[in-house]
């Protein structure tokens, strides 16, 4: 059920993730665009780091209740498109805000039921389950817009919100968790991760890997459409196919680290495949299905090495009362698109659209001196 449960608030989240750029850009204007994402994932920052108080107080069914009710406003509210810039943002920034909450959410419940000597392979069962998600909704978005236009992929995953909320609710008996939390503070829970060195490590990786999805998530469907010239029901397409290595590779990799190789030589294959993905985007300016086709699933194939691994390492690293660590986990997700809105527009700056993936190519070599010293966790 929480496979189930994990594909359908996925499909909430990933209809409408392509085209956001695209939506606001027609509705706010351009120039509002990196503003908005940037304001948005600095407040879903805070709100991750505030959340395990309300956990804690509610316990986590109860406030999965709660975010799901805000989701759903936040997504009838960008169903009809407001034009006002305001209005637009309280909306897109709740959307975001929700979308990351539930995640944690769903990640304590996980933990909540995963057996200590298979997490690698329990993880990477859910992100595939997840992946499915994200692999249908490009086509799905991609008809949604050229048949009824942006706004129409806020109401598709509206309904599939419902629809996570109906199932979510008739497992109530059994998701209602008994779970004790332990008191934290945000200086304490920072304190501990950075003695830690392997918890810091695992951290700066995701936080990397946040930055190349913020790149190729908010940046690359502008590029592809306005400069290299694809429609977006071929960009559609495109986006389904290049998820595939996600159902694929999850898990083998999670089985594999569990059972032979650690989560560290998998994930530093991942980098490369991410860093030289990159370098090919900078490069190929030609409108060539295919060939762009074998380029993003090749990008997919590092990224979901690399996310599999993230999940296994840090989730073997920690237990379900260590709410306070999952929220700062997550917290690597908008931290990531903050960095990466404020490193996209300064390269914007100085050079042209394409080398901005050249640069943050460089900027995904960071994670080598990294992953030498993080240690495998047996």
């Amino acid at each position: 059920m929480l496979y189930f449960l994990g594909f359908l608030i996925t499909m909430a989240a990933a209809i409408p993730a392509y085209s956001q750029s695209s939506f606001l850009s027609a509705t706010v204007g351009l120039k509002l665009v990196s503003p908005i994402f940037l304001a948005a994932n600095a407040l879903t920052f805070f709100a991750i780091l505030l959340f395990p108080r309300l956990i804690k107080q509610l316990k986590n069914y109860r406030s999965t209740r709660r975010i799901i009710f805000a989701y759903a406003i936040a997504l009838a509210g960008l169903t009809f498109a407001p034009q006002n810039p305001w209005i637009m943002f309280t909306f897109f920034s709740t959307m975001i805000i929700c979308g990351n909450l539930i995640a944690i959410n769903m990640d304590i419940f996980l933990e909540s039921f995963a057996s200590r000597h298979a997490i690698g392979t329990i993880h990477s069962t859910y992100f595939t389950a997840v992946n499915f998600g994200w692999i249908l909704s490009p086509f799905l978005a991609g008809f949604l817009i050229q048949t009824g236009g942006f706004a129409v992929t806020y109401a598709a995953s509206l309904v599939c919100l419902a629809a996570f909320a109906f199932f979510f609710m008739s497992q109530g008996k059994n998701l209602d968790d008994k779970n004790h939390y332990r008191d934290f503070s945000l200086w304490q829970t920072a304190t501990n991760i950075s003695k830690n060195r392997d918890l810091r490590s695992i951290f700066f990786l995701a936080f990397l890997l946040s930055i190349f999805y913020s790149l190729v998530v908010v940046f690359l469907p502008v590029y592809l459409s306005q400069s290299v010239g694809f429609s977006w029901e071929a960009l559609g397409t495109l986006f389904s196919l290049m998820l595939i290595p996600f159902i694929l590779v999850e898990i083998p990799a999670g089985m594999i680290a569990d059972r032979y190789l650690g989560e560290k030589e998998l994930m530093s294959i991942g980098f490369i495949i991410l860093s030289v993905s990159l370098m090919f985007f900078f490069l190929v300016k030609t409108p060539d299905f295919l060939l762009w086709a074998v380029i993003l699933i090749f990008s997919r194939l590092g990224a979901a090495l690399v996310e599999s691994m993230r999940e296994a390492y840090f989730f073997k690293a920690i237990n379900v009362q260590d709410v306070d660590y999952i929220n700062f986990f997550r917290a690597t997700t908008p931290l990531g698109y903050v960095f990466g809105m404020i490193f996209a527009a300064a390269c914007l700056m100085f050079m042209p659209f394409n080398q901005l993936f050249l640069a943050g190519a460089f900027l995904m070599c960071l994670a080598f001196p990294v992953l030498f010293w993080l240690r495998d966790i047996k």
